[in-house]
């Protein structure tokens, strides 16, 4: 992954509520340690939690918006996920990687679930591929950079390994 890529993906991260975390991780690669099936919706372009699947295959709030106009719903994508959890203070949110009890507060530390699409990337510009292999970008062929599995959130909090 080069510079801007990684800038990109710690910028998404902080955007989406990983403030905390980006002071907990260095910047390092995923390591895909834990992957499991999961689902995700196109329309909403997030990972489905339990709670906002309907009838084990529809995004809830798609779900329900497809119905409440007569249409019929679109299930959502069967995908690989990548499961990451940390353990954050609820006070000063600080960021631990195990349980126990906030240092700071003196507070015990909530678990914290992350779930992100497990993709096909290039290392070098980001792009998304269906399978691994080569990167065609025109920049990408001179360095030949390769397409690899990786985890959408690829070196952010909590998806960079120690």
């Amino acid at each position: 992954m080069n510079r801007r890529t990684g800038y990109l993906l710690i910028c998404g991260a902080l955007l989406s509520g990983g403030l905390a975390l980006a002071t907990a991780y260095e910047s390092k690669p995923c390591d895909l340690k834990t992957v499991e099936d999961g689902l995700y919706c196109e329309e909403c372009e997030e990972v489905l939690e339990a709670d906002s699947i309907e009838k084990k295959e529809y995004c809830a709030d798609c779900y329900e918006d497809a119905i409440e106009d007569d249409e019929k719903p679109v299930k959502a994508t069967k995908i690989k996920v990548c499961v990451k959890s940390t353990f954050q203070c609820p006070d000063c949110d600080d960021v631990s990687a195990s349980a126990g009890t906030c240092p700071h507060c003196d507070v015990k530390l909530e678990k914290f679930v992350s779930k992100a699409r497990v993709i096909n990337a290039c290392e070098e510009c980001g792009k998304e591929y269906d399978k691994p292999g080569l990167c065609d970008e025109e920049d990408c062929m001179e360095l030949k950079a390769k397409v690899v599995r990786t985890c959408e959130m690829s070196g952010t909090p909590p998806h960079g390994s120690e």
